[in-house]
């Protein structure tokens, strides 16, 4: 992690398995996830997001293609450009689990572009109620059977 501002950031993670990404790091809090933290990690198979982080970046985690399971807690605001995107240019590929549904916080206010493109999702997404920002393909290529805004569920 580096600081920023006070603040720390998530950089560079090397982790395995079931990952919760802490509210405190060396004494300050987490507030984002910087772009390609968790990129090619395929030894990561779950990732709960502290309340504190309010920005998931660009690209945070892109092609980690064993993860089974993403739970956002509140206070997430951003998800940026291909944050979960596991899409590889018309290459067939093998995933070693599928995301059985994704529900995301009320905090959530914008989705990036392509922030889920290819990303193994079956079921429903349940998109929160406060978002405002819902950029093209962000859940291109994916199993979504449903998509719905919480409240209308």
């Amino acid at each position: 992690y580096f600081l920023f501002e006070g603040n720390a950031v998530i950089y560079r993670a090397r982790v395995k398995g079931d990952v919760t990404v802490p509210d405190i790091l060396g004494g300050c809090t987490v507030k984002g996830i910087f772009e390609d933290a968790f990129t090619n990690n395929d030894e990561l198979i779950g990732i709960t997001v502290a309340g504190s982080i309010e920005y998931i970046g660009k690209s945070a985690f892109d092609s980690c293609r064993s993860l089974k399971k993403v739970v956002m807690l509140e206070g997430v605001k951003v998800i940026d450009d291909f944050a979960f995107d596991t899409y590889d240019y018309g290459i067939e590929v093998g995933y070693d689990s599928v995301l059985e549904s994704l529900t995301l916080p009320d905090s959530v206010e914008h989705i990036g572009l392509s922030a889920f493109w290819g990303a193994p999702i079956k079921g429903k997404v349940v998109l929160p109620e406060n978002l405002k920002v819902l950029k093209p393909e962000a859940f291109s290529d994916t199993y979504i059977d449903e998509v719905i805004k919480m409240g209308e569920e």
